[in-house]
């Protein structure tokens, strides 16, 4: 990720409420939606992200990857609450209260089906 020096520091670059995750999300949506500055993404470039490797919570890392249930959780459990922070943040004064009541139910719900599956 490249941004411009004095356009993080407009947005005052990266946000301290997220844990684990989100936080990049975060940013760009603070630079596109704040600073009306554009995202690009550029196809070409190729990195290789072994998602949930470092974590050990994808089945195919499990073996090179251990981690306790603790840990598992602490990595669910983040993911949602970024998520409920970015919604918090940017949403939820935009909508009715009955569709925020959805929103944070499916992520509930989300939650839910994440702890049951970890270990599958």
């Amino acid at each position: 990720m490249l941004v411009r020096r004095s356009v993080g520091e407009k947005v005052s670059w990266w946000s301290e409420e997220y844990f684990l995750n989100g936080e990049d999300i975060d940013l760009c949506y603070k630079i596109k939606k704040i600073e009306g500055f554009e995202i690009y993404f550029l196809p070409n470039s190729k990195v290789v992200h072994f998602k949930g490797s470092s974590k050990g919570t994808k089945k195919v890392t499990q073996k090179t990857a251990k981690v306790s249930d603790e840990v598992k959780n602490l990595q669910i459990n983040s993911g949602i609450d970024a998520m409920k922070i970015f919604y918090q943040k940017f949403y939820a004064s935009k909508n009715p209260s009955f569709i925020n009541f959805l929103v944070f139910f499916g992520m509930a719900l989300l939650k839910k089906i994440r702890l049951i599956s970890k270990n599958e």
